[in-house]
């Protein structure tokens, strides 16, 4: 299994398992991160991973700039997610995100 730090704005480091862009999920919760090798072009977050991934609204324009590869991090409480999602567009500032301040 591969497994990539993905470093937030707060300078915590996430560890990302790394998958194919087409790859089946089981339902987990989680924060993801779609990648053109290793350069965040979106990142988001699920309370069922599986579900998410069926239809995603970010999955053309991502295809479009080159994703090949999806991180992901299971994370159990809605709070985390929310925590961990913001600290990491903060600190990349992925092209399909749309920007926080």
């Amino acid at each position: 299994m591969v497994t990539i730090n993905a470093k937030g704005q707060s300078g915590h480091m996430y560890p990302f398992q790394v998958f194919p862009f087409e790859a089946k999920f089981n339902p987990v919760s989680a924060v993801y991160i779609f990648l053109r090798d290793n350069v965040a072009l979106y990142i988001g977050k699920a309370k069922d991973l599986s579900n998410r991934m069926s239809n995603h609204h970010k999955e053309d324009q991502a295809k479009r700039l080159g994703a090949n590869r999806i991180a992901v991090l299971q994370v159990g409480t809605e709070a985390e997610r929310d925590r961990i999602e913001r600290d990491l567009i903060m600190s990349h500032q992925p092209t399909c995100n749309e920007q926080l301040k």
